[in-house]
């Protein structure tokens, strides 16, 4: 009887479908390949902005350029997002509904716009400025938690991987774009190749906060399984503590019984030897139950089984002193 190593045996039976989960965000963080719009080899993401009438030219600071920007990162956040919670099988660890319905929440703003280059021959202007996503402070709690409870990096060290700043509840970094209207100055496209992975980290921020409440349950219910199964395996601990003390009472008894009818100057004479042997048999019966587990019970059972067997054997020995 090993008490230690049985309830090793239920936590980690009761933690596969937590693991199953936890491994799910674990596949998230590790998928890196990007699905945005490939240009020259570079992975690029597009939004539009569609205006009314006859624009002036699109700027970096130009309200149509910040606007194409913004729609630009949240779009990409949302693609990023739907990919880490899309599962094997082409369900949804979390409905995309609910995905497009926290990404609503954040608030994007570009500040510190600079133009870092500019071509006479063309409408596209480089562009160099600072991301600040603001994230609701419950979302990033949840994130935090759910990654806890999964033993991952907290949403600081996320950021911190990203080459991106968690300050209270903004997340900012550094971006590379451009911007450029269409010939027909209609729609203004913002592009970006350096922003991977501060989007992959906003991306997994909402993908962990979303699991919160399903890796919650799920350690819940684990834990309520293993504290069921280790009911079970009490129960069953004493059942059989109940049934060691049944028979080594009965075989005490029929010792009793073996004694009591042999006759009484034998019984004198083999006195010391019956007492040299209860003393050896407690000794080894002790050791023996120490040595078995480290639960009270379990060492009771094994020393009262090994009394038991001491004393079938030692009936051997006193039948040949009994009256036949």
């Amino acid at each position: 009887m090993h008490g230690h190593l049985g309830h090793q045996m239920i936590v980690h039976a009761a933690g596969n479908r937590y693991e199953r989960l936890r491994g799910i965000m674990i596949k998230g963080l590790l998928k890196q390949k990007r699905r945005l719009v490939v240009f020259g080899g570079a992975f690029l993401a597009m939004m539009a902005v569609s205006g009314c009438g006859h624009q002036t030219d699109v700027t970096c600071s130009s309200d149509d350029g910040v606007s194409a920007t913004i729609n630009m990162i949240r779009e990409t956040i949302e693609k990023d997002s739907l990919a880490k919670s899309k599962q094997d099988d082409g369900t949804y660890l979390t409905s995309p509904s609910k995905i497009r319905a926290t990404l609503a929440l954040l608030k994007i703003v570009i500040d510190d716009i600079r133009t870092s280059k500019t071509d006479p021959n063309s409408t596209k202007k480089f562009c160099v400025g600072n991301a600040k996503i603001t994230v609701p402070i419950q979302i990033l709690n949840d994130a935090d938690s759910a990654r806890s409870m999964a033993s991952l990096n907290s949403v600081e060290q996320l950021a911190e991987a990203a080459n991106a700043q968690k300050s209270a509840d903004n997340l900012t970094f550094s971006i590379d774009y451009s911007v450029q209207p269409t010939d027909d100055r209609k729609s203004t496209y913002a592009e970006s190749d350096s922003i991977g992975p501060q989007m992959q980290f906003v991306a997994e921020v909402i993908s962990s906060a979303l699991a919160r409440s399903k890796i919650e349950n799920q350690k819940t219910a684990q834990q309520q399984e293993v504290q069921q199964q280790q009911f079970a395996q009490k129960q069953a601990i004493l059942a059989e503590n109940n049934q060691a003390k049944v028979e080594n009472r009965l075989s005490g008894q029929a010792i009793g019984a073996a004694w009591n009818a042999i006759d009484v100057d034998t019984r004198s004479r083999i006195l010391p030897i019956q007492r040299a042997w209860i003393s050896a048999k407690v000794a080894e019966c002790n050791v023996r139950g120490a040595s078995a587990s480290t639960d009270n019970v379990e060492q009771d059972t094994a020393r009262l089984k090994c009394d038991t067997e001491q004393n079938h054997s030692r009936m051997d020995w006193l039948r040949q002193y009994m009256p036949n």
